[in-house]
């Protein structure tokens, strides 16, 4: 039994690690589209508002896309114009979505590091779990965590990644 926790919790660490590569990486390429989204939006909101010229293509200049947002949306926000309109919309719905993944993604991050420590600490007392007669607790409490952690990456590769 002491070589199924061996077993079982490195392969735990290994594979948790592994995913958490693979998931920053798809993240990354995720908020690299939503960022070229950004700068379509705000280019849109560029061209089109009635804000401080200077203010808005100095943070355009800069890529500092939320804060062309805040301006135009401060001059414009109850604007008639369909591209105004359209391009604040698109902007906070891509600005929400982009924290979402953000959110998600640091959640699955950080439970991943929990079970890889968790696994790393039963792989130091696999012994001594052995002997106190509860190995398959610990086996059955270390895949439930696994699969979280494998549920959490699920739902951010399907809900906001793909």
């Amino acid at each position: 039994m002491e070589n199924a926790l061996y077993y079982t919790f490195s392969t735990i660490a290994q594979a948790l690690a592994a995913a958490i590569a693979l998931l920053g990486a798809f993240t990354l390429y995720r908020l690299q589209l939503l960022q070229a989204a950004m700068l379509e939006a705000a280019a849109i909101l560029k061209s089109h508002t009635s804000a401080d010229r200077a203010a808005v293509d100095a943070a355009y200049i800069v890529a500092d896309y939320n804060r062309v947002f805040e301006l135009v949306r401060d001059a414009d926000g109850k604007s008639k114009l369909t591209e105004i309109r359209a391009g604040l919309e698109k902007f906070a719905r891509l600005l929400a979505e982009k924290r979402l993944v953000l959110r998600t993604f640091q959640v699955a991050l950080v439970a991943s590091v929990l079970v890889i420590l968790a696994s790393v600490i039963v792989l130091s007392f696999a012994p001594l779990i052995v002997r106190s007669g509860a190995p398959a607790l610990f086996l059955a409490a270390g895949c439930v965590a696994l699969g979280v952690c494998l549920a959490l990456y699920s739902r951010l590769l399907l809900g906001h990644v793909s």
